[in-house]
């Protein structure tokens, strides 16, 4: 039992996902330990059937960057009351997309992937998977016209800023630092235009295949996560643009 308020008011937060993890800073969050709360105006909370052991609550909230409660100790058949959750609005980053050519690029997909543990050796199958549950539920914005993005509400800490583009090759920054608060500006950062693959695809029978899912993937161990994937179309034809030099 407890209350979720804003960390810089003290005013109540009224509509929140709590779930519970034993990590502070879990890398996923498993959907069943979620439950969501509404219309709650002293911003109170009953998270049920939590196991005996030690929990972190995690709690999410529009407009927040987010907030987690300190370890919690449950007992068996017991209740842990008076848990208050701080909610941080967090940083604001912004930055600027340009080709090769200087221009901007716009409807770029930006996010933020937290950055990676150091003390893991490196492993580009467990790096994908990594950077995969760590990206859900990141911050994501496109970008505009002037190939400026802006990413809200980002929890303090060192990140990567990913951006991808159907006619660029991905493109992932050095780290950076966030802090909890504040308006951060970085780059910019270059997008070079990837290579395209194309060709069509038969049936057995010699008929173009209408329904054929097409995967491109580097070779020689490179980043798995950097693979493209295009349907054919009605006459079996697919054209996979955005694509890193390479084989």
């Amino acid at each position: 039992l407890g209350r979720v308020v804003d960390s810089e008011t003290g005013d109540p937060v009224t509509r929140f996902t709590i779930a519970s993890s034993p990590q502070p800073n879990p890398m996923y969050l498993p959907p069943h330990t979620k439950q969501r709360f509404s219309d709650r105006e002293d911003g109170s909370f009953e998270y049920l059937d939590a196991r005996a052991g030690k929990h972190h609550l995690i709690v999410q909230s529009p407009g927040y960057a987010g907030g987690r409660s300190e370890p919690i100790q449950v007992e068996a058949g017991a209740s842990a009351v008076g848990v208050v959750v701080e909610m941080v609005r967090g940083a604001k980053v912004s930055g600027t997309l340009i080709g090769t050519d200087g221009a901007p690029v716009t409807g770029a997909e930006v996010s933020l992937i937290p950055g990676r543990n150091n003390n893991l050796p490196p492993n580009p199958f467990t790096d994908a998977i990594s950077k995969q549950l760590k990206s859900r539920g990141s911050r994501r914005a496109m970008t505009e016209i002037d190939g400026r993005f802006h990413l809200d509400n980002v929890l303090g800490g060192k990140y990567h800023v990913s951006a991808t583009h159907e006619d660029y090759a991905a493109m992932e920054s050095p780290e950076i630092e966030v802090g909890d608060t504040g308006h951060v500006e970085v780059g910019p950062f270059s997008m070079a235009r990837g290579g395209v693959i194309e060709g069509l695809i038969r049936t057995a029978s010699g008929d173009p295949d209408p329904r054929a899912q097409v995967m491109v993937s580097p070779l020689g161990g490179g980043a798995m996560q950097a693979g493209r994937s295009k349907a054919t179309d009605t006459e079996g034809f697919y054209r996979v643009k955005g694509l890193l030099p390479g084989t």
